[in-house]
């Protein structure tokens, strides 16, 4: 690539100041409460794998506006002191794990549970893709101490939350005054025909105990040991009818899919480090970065980025060939009469920040990390609607209309570095709203900083960005990132087209491992409403 590239630019990015360094054990959330609560749970002693269930569930339920039951999530998880190095990275992505099963005209064939398809069964609803939030859910409860479970059951019952009701209109206002619990009483919200958005009129609020859940966690230890789900062992979490639901989602998801666990996927070697990240990026990032070299000569900014953008452009490329976000799904057949999905526009006119429920958890006592990445509001991983077809999964949002392929970009995408013994940077974005998300370009970013160029999380965090368009995988066609909005550049004399959203979402949660300690952050360059980390 030619020097003269990035000569007209001028690059500035400011260090995170909100940083916070603790000593045995970290956690970031999307939210300030949940990282009140982990506070606790941390002072009280309690495992990765519980903390990362008690995340999920305050994540749920206190910022309902990014996500919920209804969509999808994805997790990785490090044990840096496993046996060998094939065993320490395991990936739950319901996406790739899981053939994503749908209720279906005859009740012979139906995937879920008697109550949920009679219920939905002669409405336009009655093809829905099951939710992978509780797929998540349910591993991070199986890989906890049933005594564990019992004492956390026991402390969120002192946790009471005032909740309000989500429409379009008031979305947005309640973020800013960070509204708890969205419940309903039924669980027919999510199928409403008469409601574009979910899920009551504009103003109705709840109170409702968060330690409900106490219910159905105290004996939450269930039985996976033989790869089924036994439903008498996991009572039901008594917040209302809709979680009760989708309990039985999870009980006949488990005996229809053959859930086994964690999926044990072996750390690939990138650079000095081993990677933990979803398929196929964790191949496609080692490789490009193998085929990659240091451009020498150039500024200490533009260097890195010249570097970055070649990885990142061969990444896509790779990932375009790989199986796997790329390869059409066998699940995405005959969904209209063309056999294409024809999304419902008007679930995608969204002119606000795009945002996620996403944490990160490292604790150097016990050598784990988890990294998680949920889904974002009605827009993604809500109801999106092809002709007579409804879907919950986040994915499916945007699955190319032409091909039947989803965008490289798109997807949710926590990654986890580590070595034999320590976990060096885990790191969760918002994952993959629309093509224009800088999801993808933010996690590679930073993994391709420490890894090549040793930088930390308080620069990394704030990069200048340049990545490649999604519609064409070459050096020639680069979005360039000037202070985190994208600007027209001349690149190779070309003219670079400038996006037309200027809220492009940039927020991450990360922890970094530097000087035998832990270094915390939440960053979110489109507002001010950073968290303050937790941790002992």
């Amino acid at each position: 690539m030619e020097k003269q590239v990035f000569q007209e630019a001028e690059y500035h990015f400011r260090p995170l100041e909100n940083l916070f360094r603790f000593e045995e054990v970290a956690v970031v959330t999307s939210e300030q409460q949940c990282n009140d609560l982990a506070r606790m749970l941390i002072v009280e002693n309690f495992s990765v794998s519980v903390l990362a269930y008690a995340m999920q569930l305050c994540l749920f339920f206190t910022a309902p506006q990014r996500g919920g039951f209804g969509g999808s999530s994805t997790a990785v998880f490090v044990d840096a002191q496993a046996p060998n190095e094939d065993s320490s990275c395991h990936v739950i992505d319901p996406f790739e794990d899981y053939k994503i099963s749908y209720i279906h005209d005859d009740p012979n064939k139906q995937f879920v549970g008697k109550c949920v398809y009679e219920k939905l069964y002669g409405t336009p609803f009655n093809s829905v893709a099951l939710p992978g939030e509780i797929i998540t859910m349910m591993r991070f409860v199986n890989d906890s101490d049933g005594e564990e479970l019992a004492k956390l059951s026991h402390l969120l019952k002192v946790h009471n939350y005032t909740t309000y009701a989500i429409s379009k209109s008031i979305a947005e206002c309640n973020r800013i005054e960070s509204p708890r619990l969205v419940i309903s009483e039924e669980l027919n919200w999510m199928f409403d025909p008469s409601d574009s958005f979910r899920p009551l009129d504009e103003g109705e609020r709840y109170t409702i105990e968060i330690g409900e859940m106490g219910d159905g966690i105290a004996a939450g230890k269930s039985g996976f040991s033989d790869g089924s789900f036994i439903a008498d062992t996991l009572p039901p979490l008594c917040i209302d009818n809709l979680t009760a639901k989708i309990v039985e989602y999870a009980e006949h998801m488990y005996k229809i899919e053959k859930a086994t666990g964690w999926r044990i996927n072996g750390g690939r070697k990138f650079g000095n480090y081993r990677l933990c990240m979803p398929a196929p990026y964790r191949e496609a990032l080692a490789k490009a970065d193998e085929e990659t070299t240091h451009n020498e000569g150039d500024g200490e900014v533009t260097g890195r980025i010249l570097t970055i953008t070649e990885i990142l452009t061969k990444l896509c490329a790779n990932v375009k060939k790989m199986k796997g976000s790329m390869k059409q799904h066998p699940s995405f057949k005959n969904y209209s009469n063309s056999g294409r999905l024809e999304l419902n526009a008007e679930e995608r006119k969204n002119e606000g920040p795009w945002q996620a429920n996403m944490f990160v958890i490292i604790s150097r006592k016990e050598k784990k990390a988890i990294a998680y990445s949920g889904t974002l509001g009605r827009f993604f991983g809500s109801k999106i609607q092809s002709g007579s077809f409804y879907f919950l999964n986040n994915i499916l949002a945007e699955v190319k209309d032409e091909n039947n392929k989803t965008d490289p970009f798109v997807r949710l995408l926590p990654a986890i570095l580590y070595t034999k013994n320590e976990i060096s940077l885990a790191l969760a974005t918002h994952g993959g709203s629309t093509r224009h998300s800088l999801s993808l370009p933010r996690t590679i970013y930073m993994l391709v900083l420490k890894q090549k160029f040793n930088v930390s999380i308080s620069e990394s965090a704030g990069y200048p960005l340049a990545f490649p368009s999604t519609e064409n995988f070459d050096l020639n066609n680069i979005i360039v990132m000037k202070d985190r909005v994208p600007y027209v550049e001349r690149l190779h004399r070309l003219y670079v087209v400038k996006d037309t959203k200027l809220n492009l979402p940039d927020e991450l949660v990360a922890i970094e491992s530097v000087d035998g300690s832990l270094l915390a952050a939440h960053a979110n360059h489109l507002g001010e409403d950073y968290n303050l980390p937790a941790g002992f």
